[in-house]
């Protein structure tokens, strides 16, 4: 155990990093979020719907920016992401189709 986290102590040193700021703007935009949807006169149900919204992109965002702190290169990435939107594009043409029948 005393060698791993030697062995990676600036990575693990910049994810607890990340981290803290992620959450610190969470909150700031959840508050944000709130105050503006307040005044707007915009339903609560909107306002936490927003809310996920938010959270699922910052979360994206976070597993994105973690991916290159542990060192993973660009072109792994791209690879990803065209073989998870490959997948959802081929579900999606599947679905217009039965829903045509």
């Amino acid at each position: 155990m005393e060698n791993f986290i030697n062995t990676y102590q600036s990575e693990l040193i910049n994810t607890a990093i990340l981290f803290i700021i992620l959450l610190i703007f969470r909150l700031i935009l959840k508050i944000s979020i709130i105050k503006i949807g307040r005044k707007s006169n915009i339903n609560e149900a909107r306002i936490r719907l927003i809310n996920r919204y938010t959270l699922l992109t910052l979360f994206l965002i976070a597993i994105l920016i973690e991916s290159f702190i542990l060192g993973a290169k660009p072109s792994d990435i791209a690879l990803v992401f065209s073989s998870v939107f490959a997948v959802i594009g081929i579900a999606l043409f599947a679905i217009g189709s039965i829903l045509s029948l």
